[in-house]
């Protein structure tokens, strides 16, 4: 027989085991809000699923009626929540512990939980968004053009540019939430990318940094220019012990044949659902 309780704060190392043994980077999201769970409790829990006293099942839970009000109106539904579960009996499990009669909105990577929700009647499907990686043995880098990492001093570089007029591209250098890389032409950046830390390392172990905000200018296209950015920013996610998580939206073919040309595979699809319990 599963059961599920809500876990405590000496269940942290287990569940990390967990997800971890699951996949690092298959898991980096699940395991962004566990640490959030530890900080912010009052509004983040996480419910465990165990079978005969093994972990099973994992869920990350947030209450949006107990985040203070803002100047952002609250979303409709009333709890997002993510899970990684070994098989279909633990996500009945877990989805059996959640609140009836509320909407929640349900963002899963894991197989047997959007098995489960896919089939489930009264289920809102949403946005899909397919996730790759790649490792150090299948990667296939390519050389090329100079590739320069970016400082906050560096806006001038994007004057006149496509990806300049869509908001501040160095925005998380700006605030430390990430590294900016590009590869100029003609004294401008033609394509650039952001490279941010979802989990740090600990210890021996490596993290997991993510691939994202690939931009090169309509000019440029279809010269190769992107491939060999990302490719300098795997080498060096790589090079650090870290685990390279890129995703792009389903209908962007080109992102993902340029990730699959330089070794990475998609590994899982992340789908967001909004589901009402009975």
């Amino acid at each position: 027989m599963d059961i599920v309780s809500v876990a405590s704060p000496c269940d942290h190392d287990e569940i990390v085991a967990f997800l971890e043994a699951r996949g690092l980077v298959e898991n980096v999201w699940l395991l962004r809000e566990v640490g959030w769970a530890s900080r912010s409790p009052d509004i983040w829990r996480v419910e465990l699923c165990r079978r005969e006293g093994t972990l099973v099942g994992v869920a990350a839970i947030c209450d949006f009626d107990k985040i203070p009000v803002g100047p952002s109106p609250r979303p409709q539904h009333q709890y997002e929540a993510s899970m990684e579960c070994v098989d279909r009996q633990a996500v009945e499990a877990l989805a059996g512990s959640l609140p009836g009669g509320v909407e929640g909105r349900f963002s899963l990577l894991c197989p047997v939980a959007r098995e489960y929700f896919e089939a489930a009647p009264g289920v809102e499907r949403g946005h899909t968004d397919p996730h790759f990686t790649v490792s150090a043995e299948r990667f296939r880098p390519v050389a090329g053009e100079e590739v320069m990492e970016l400082t906050a001093a560096d806006a001038e570089l994007f004057e006149g540019c496509e990806c300049g007029a869509e908001g501040d591209p160095l925005s998380s250098v700006r605030d430390g939430t990430g590294r900016k890389f590009a590869i100029l032409r003609s004294g401008r950046v033609s394509t650039s990318a952001t490279m941010c830390p979802l989990l740090e390392g600990g210890g021996t172990g490596g993290g997991v940094m993510a691939i994202c905000g690939v931009f090169t200018e309509s000019q440029y296209r279809n010269a190769g220019l992107g491939k060999r950015l990302v490719s300098h920013v795997t080498e060096l996610i790589l090079r650090d012990g870290h685990g390279p998580l890129y995703w792009t939206e389903p209908d962007n073919l080109a992102s993902q044949a340029l990730a699959k040309s330089l070794g990475y595979w998609q590994f899982g699809t992340m789908a967001v659902y909004r589901w009402c319990k009975p």
